[in-house]
């Protein structure tokens, strides 16, 4: 059961998911009516937590395949994830997408670079046009140094 990938991937659900919420609660959540800046953020991260404590109990009703503690494809995707978190700002959303997307494609052994690499933009190009052009999302879309 503690080897099982599943009851895992669900405890870091819920430990993401109630820090999470535990941080949005310093904003306000307003009324359903007018919703505040604490609202969707106190949701979303409830729900996680909520998914992470059912995918970590259906585990231990039904385990599923052992994971190695220490797998390195596992890490690949942390690696991508810390650095989206250090890239964004001196990269700007269109590359640090870009980046992030090949480093965690690095974490199949199925799929070719090429692939990654196309994926890859197809990313930056949404990603940017999404929350950049369509949200208007307040963040450097492209390089500082551009």
């Amino acid at each position: 059961m503690l080897r099982s990938a599943d009851f895992w991937t669900g405890v870091a659900f819920a430990l993401c998911g109630g820090f999470l919420f535990f941080i949005a609660q310093e904003y306000s959540m307003g009324t359903p009516q007018r919703i505040g800046p604490g609202y969707f953020p106190s949701g979303v991260s409830a729900l996680l937590f909520l998914l992470g404590v059912f995918i970590a109990g259906k585990s231990v009703l039904a385990p599923g395949e052992k994971m190695d503690p220490l797998n390195p494809r596992a890490l690949m995707v942390i690696v991508a994830i810390v650095l989206f978190a250090f890239l964004l700002r001196s990269f700007g959303l269109f590359l640090t997408a870009i980046i992030t997307s090949v480093v965690s494609s690095m974490a199949s052994s199925e799929g070719t670079w090429k692939q990654a690499i196309l994926i890859a933009v197809a990313v930056g190009v949404l990603v940017t046009v999404i929350f950049g052009v369509l949200l208007g999302v307040q963040i450097n879309l492209w390089p500082r140094w551009m």
